[in-house]
């Protein structure tokens, strides 16, 4: 909250006799008691939820729940598989596919499965130019994310905070790179949304007002144009050199 809102050191929350660690935590506490994890996983589908078929295990406490997810990212035999841990509702629902706060992730081999079912699909000239246009879509992203995103999370020594919020979700959840090299592969493989969230993070903090478009003082907005907040960090600092 204090983030989203600009406010620093947790101001806002003295009159509470709060810092905002305390804040959070306290809230985590109050939300592992109003919810449940659980752990699903499924084929790899075109067709999304609706072709899937989940299997469930659950409820765990978070570090099994993060043991188990991890196991069944590690596979490397079987078809690719989508992996979702969920923190659900503790309203006795015995939900068939994943709801509440999901962290989703896949299996190694997931893109390959992807890319089979995608060439199967593809069988006339308009459904193998739908798929073009969605993989030159993800190309030209990808080059935007390695050319702005990348510098700027390798710019600086990050701290345990942005560690702890970039690795709470997507591919290496769980994992700390133990190393500035293994920050390096890590961050450099592929487009990460979570490592652009950082690269906003950073981008706002060092810009101050000094933003494209004043309207973008917020996490939440800079963070859907974040290929020009990016641009214009890359920008300032060629600029200060």
């Amino acid at each position: 909250m204090c983030r989203i809102l600009g406010q620093r050191d947790g101001a806002d929350l003295a009159y509470l006799g709060l810092t905002l660690r305390e804040y959070v935590d306290r809230l985590h506490a109050i939300q592992a008691q109003l919810t449940q994890r659980f752990v699903y996983w499924a084929p790899i589908a075109l067709g999304g939820d609706r072709e899937r078929s989940w299997s469930k295990q659950g409820p765990f406490g978070e570090a099994k729940q993060r043991r188990v997810g991890r196991r069944l990212v590690s596979r490397t035999q079987g078809p690719g598989l989508i992996i979702s841990l969920t923190q659900e509702p503790d309203d006795g629902v015995d939900s068939p596919t994943p709801r509440g706060l999901v962290t989703s992730f896949h299996t190694s081999a997931a893109l390959d499965r992807v890319r089979e079912l995608r060439d199967a699909a593809a069988t006339d000239e308009e459904s193998a130019q739908r798929m073009r246009q969605v993989q030159e879509a993800y190309e030209v992203r990808k080059e935007a994310y390695l050319r702005l995103v990348v510098p700027i999370v390798l710019s600086r020594t990050l701290s345990t905070e942005q560690v702890r919020a970039a690795r709470a979700w997507g591919p290496g959840v769980g994992k700390v790179p133990s190393s500035p090299q293994a920050l390096r592969a890590e961050v450099s493989c592929g487009y990460q949304p979570r490592w652009v969230d950082v690269a906003v993070r950073i981008a706002l903090e060092d810009l101050g007002e000094n933003l494209p478009n004043p309207g973008w003082n917020s996490f939440t907005r800079a963070r859907w144009h974040w290929q020009a907040v990016c641009e214009h960090w890359h920008s300032h600092h060629r600029a200060e050199k």
